[in-house]
């Protein structure tokens, strides 16, 4: 995710701790870890949390707190997959957020399938409940059928982290096209001279919110690189 970052903004500096500071770049993450306070030193930096101050609801954003294009990048690490559906809503807010030629930094866990995995593809009314040791998902579809699931998966940190949908590689660069935004760069392969060791799971994608457009989509962008 780092290196992405100043590969973008820094690419005579890509290690980040030895960066000059860029204090005109504006960015927020999406409850970043780890590298948020180093991020906040080096730039116009704000991490961001759904269900804590300083919030930032990227499906129903505050526009009086988040300006219309005020970013020039996001970084969004392992989130997209917990935003109930449907999560075009959330890219369309990265897009809104971004200036012209800004750029989202995102990772979620993928797959090599064609098509993304809804985990429940008819929500609409639900809940979560406990039955015993087990939490189970019931969901009252818009047409009246009652559905249960317990086979939930969580992921840990604080916060709600259920798993609604597993990407799939052309799933993600599809909803950023859908949204907008172009694939920039994809990085899904070790970089040994900066000690980054991605394995085949790993899957960073840089989403460019194209340069002269105000907010709008552009016409779709084909990625030429070969993610399957």
């Amino acid at each position: 995710m780092m290196y992405a970052v100043t590969a973008r903004f820094s690419p005579d500096e890509l290690v980040l701790a030895r960066m000059k500071s860029r204090k005109n770049i504006r960015g927020a993450g999406f409850s970043d870890w780890g590298y948020a306070r180093l991020l906040a030193k080096k730039f116009n930096y704000v991490n961001t949390f759904y269900d804590h101050k300083p919030k930032l609801d990227i499906c129903n954003v505050d526009w009086k707190r988040w300006p219309l294009e005020s970013l020039d990048f996001i970084t969004c690490t392992d989130v997209l997959e917990h935003i109930e559906p449907p999560v075009g809503r959330a890219f369309d807010g990265i897009r809104r957020l971004l200036k012209p030629g800004g750029a989202a930094i995102i990772t979620v866990p993928t797959s090599r399938q064609p098509a993304t995995c809804e985990r429940f593809p008819d929500l609409h009314q639900w809940r979560i409940e406990t039955e015993g040791e087990r939490r189970v998902l019931v969901n009252h579809r818009r047409d009246g059928r009652i559905e249960r699931f317990d086979d939930l998966h969580f992921h840990g940190g604080g916060g709600f982290t259920l798993e609604f949908r597993r990407f799939s590689r052309r799933g993600l660069i599809g909803s950023v096209e859908q949204a907008g935004l172009r694939v920039a760069a994809i990085y899904d392969q070790p970089i040994p001279a900066y000690g980054i060791p991605l394995c085949e799971y790993s899957f960073v994608l840089v989403a460019e919110k194209p340069s002269g457009e105000k907010d709008g989509k552009d016409s779709q962008q084909n990625n030429l690189r070969n993610v399957m």
